[in-house]
């Protein structure tokens, strides 16, 4: 499903628009929904972190949370080098939707690279509740 035909949809505060698809921004987390075949590389890593930063607020757990109602290409080694160069020490938990097995083999893939806190749902909701009850990051 698709964040904007959800309830969350009243709840959106901002918009951006990356190449790669859109981010919505919440109060306590953001959600991507890449296009169909885009990829997921250096700049489009480094244009989410500054938007974490930028909205991400005091001791509170901020999220992320990928909805993968497309398929796309993610671009793992750029996303192990920008990490190695970010001089910060936030961190943020991470949410990936996905509507498939594929998505999910994908996920723990991604997850042995990643290194992060992060875990895979089969839909929106258990994704925010998970996000919702942890207090501390590691992605």
């Amino acid at each position: 499903m698709r964040i904007l035909e959800s309830n969350l949809r009243p709840l959106i505060k901002h918009t951006h628009l990356l190449k790669a698809g859109p981010v919505y921004v919440f109060d306590t987390f953001l959600v991507t929904e890449f296009h169909e075949g885009s990829v997921v590389d250096y700049d489009c890593f480094k244009a989410l972190y500054s938007l974490l930063d930028r909205y991400s607020k005091g001791d509170r757990a901020f999220g992320f949370l990928s909805n993968r109602v497309n398929s796309y290409s993610v671009k793992a080694t750029d996303f192990v080098s920008l990490n190695k160069e970010r001089n910060t020490e936030q961190k943020y938990l991470s949410a990936i939707v996905t509507y498939d097995t594929f998505g999910q083999q994908m996920f723990s893939f991604e997850k042995q690279i990643y290194k992060c806190s992060s875990e895979v749902f089969m839909g929106i909701e258990p994704a925010l509740h998970w996000l919702d009850s942890q207090r501390s990051f590691a992605c």
